[in-house]
């Protein structure tokens, strides 16, 4: 007998559920937390006025978070476009209190810089996004140079005038690369919501991403056991080979993961 299996990425490993457990797939929505929440619990999300529990089938099935790692790039670029809001400012403050400017001026050693350097990514968007920060970046930071050139001339004012027409052209232009880097990232970065029928209501499973739809035949299942060093967990079904691509998809079946699916709905 043939079934249509949803497979889908959680991290590097491909999984499945058998399509007729799915009610929908939709881009991760947000999601609220509720008290006493289990490990892998997400909370709930409101899903055509129903609340929807939403666990992370990664955490069920002790994998790290993979998505963590597009928010944490997002906090990094948050931070490094408040250092050059900061970088500005001082030089600013240094201007009007007539002291020492003692950040860098050199834009490859400040820390976006730095970061930047060993930085790679993938995607040829946030790339592109990245390479236009260069011109601006490095023109902040020669800014500095030609204020402290200038404030040694011993004019002030103008000091103040040239810091104050890069902020709103130089940094300003800089700024919104960095707001659309964290949009691109955070966008990416989303994942996807995997909507199974339950007994007692629909269950929402985040997952990182989808892959596609396919037949798969009984006879085309491997057993667990017959994967030698395969590690085993309640919910794995079995294996099943892309011919095309030699990819193996690791079956489940969700209602031996989580239980409460196949629960009646608690009348009131």
């Amino acid at each position: 007998m043939e079934a249509k299996w949803v497979t889908f990425m959680v991290g590097n490993e491909v999984f499945a559920f058998e399509l007729e457990h799915v009610q929908e797939m939709i881009r991760m929505p947000q999601s609220r937390y509720v008290p006493r929440m289990a490990h892998d619990d997400l909370g709930v999300t409101m899903l055509r006025n129903k609340v929807v529990p939403v666990v992370d089938l990664a955490k069920t099935l002790g994998y790290q978070e993979s998505a963590l790692h597009g928010v944490a790039l997002a906090n990094i670029l948050r931070e490094r476009r408040q250092d050059h809001v900061n970088w500005i400012n001082e030089l600013e403050n240094s201007v009007r209190e007539q002291r020492e400017f003692k950040l860098t001026l050199d834009s490859t050693k400040c820390k976006f810089g730095i970061w930047y350097s060993s930085f790679f990514t993938e995607d040829p968007w946030l790339a592109t996004l990245l390479r236009r920060m260069e011109k601006p970046h490095a023109k902040i930071h020669s800014l500095g140079t030609d204020v402290i050139a200038c404030l040694k001339d011993g004019n002030g004012v103008r000091c103040a005038s040239i810091i104050e027409q890069h902020r709103d052209t130089t940094l300003k232009e800089l700024l919104n690369l960095f707001d659309e880097a964290i949009r691109q990232v955070t966008e990416s970065t989303r994942r996807i919501l995997i909507v199974l029928h339950g007994r007692s209501g629909p269950l929402g499973i985040a997952v990182d991403a989808l892959s596609a739809v396919c037949s798969i035949s009984d006879d085309e299942i491997q057993s667990p056991d017959s994967v030698p060093g395969c590690k085993q967990f309640e919910g794995l079904i079995g294996f099943w080979v892309q011919k095309q691509t030699g990819q193996k998809i690791q079956l489940l079946d969700p209602v031996a993961i989580y239980p409460q699916l196949a629960m009646s709905r608690v009348s009131v």
